[in-house]
């Protein structure tokens, strides 16, 4: 049986990809494991995209397609591949990221992963998000990257199935990354804790294929247990 992962990314054209080739977008006729949230805006990160400046079939260049790259890493590490399709979603503000959310929540993912963050909360985007984990959906979003000692919104909602994610170098908290619920190792080449917040849905995923039908309010017990600190 094929196993998908599922881009929704915000505000720019994008084809669908597997096995490394481009073909047009389609409509979803399948349940994906996993869903990204993200932006397809062009983001700078020349230090990530210097050490990428040699590949040939993936040239990521957006933040969305960034933390796309660590998570199909991720899964690969993990020893379980997915085949790739993005869905060009156009969304005005932030305040379209409900729709978003519920759009993800409808092809019924074991994890969602939100991998955007701001300092406010949204109430309608609280409330998607209580939708997609009330359906035993994990959520993992990234803590932010502002150094505060809480994370920010959306990560920053108390929700049994939602896990804010935060970064750690060599045991100790990276100073730029705000305080989180879990903290996974940076990897070379990355910045922010967005990446580790791809990878984090990952290892939901590998939750889920270790113990099966797993509720989520487990799976972030489980992930809390194992990476919930950091120096």
């Amino acid at each position: 049986m094929r196993k998908y992962l599922a881009i929704l990314l915000i505000g720019t054209t994008i084809t669908t990809v597997v096995s490394n080739e481009s073909t047009p977008v389609e409509p979803y006729p399948y349940r994906p494991d996993i869903v990204i949230i993200d932006t397809g805006t062009t983001k700078s990160y020349e230090g990530f995209l210097r050490m990428k400046s040699s590949c040939v079939s993936k040239c990521w260049h957006s933040h969305g397609e960034l933390i796309t790259e660590a998570l199909i890493e991720e899964l690969s590490m993990q020893g379980m591949e997915r085949e790739v399709h993005a869905e060009h979603l156009v969304w005005e503000t932030a305040l379209d990221i409900p729709s978003l959310i519920d759009r993800a929540a409808s092809l019924s993912p074991k994890v969602i992963i939100i991998a955007i963050s701001g300092d406010e909360p949204i109430t309608e985007e609280f409330l998607a998000i209580k939708r997609a984990t009330d359906k035993g959906i994990s959520v993992v979003a990234a803590s932010g990257n502002v150094g505060g000692q809480n994370s920010q919104y959306p990560a920053r909602y108390n929700l049994p199935c939602l896990t804010s994610v935060s970064t750690k170098k060599y045991g100790s908290k990276v100073a730029t990354a705000n305080v989180g619920e879990i903290y996974l190792e940076q990897m070379s080449g990355e910045k922010g804790t967005s990446f580790s917040t791809a990878r984090a849905g990952a290892l939901v995923v590998k939750l889920h294929e270790r113990f099966g039908n797993i509720k989520c309010n487990i799976v972030k017990s489980l992930l809390v247990e194992e990476f919930g600190s950091a120096q």
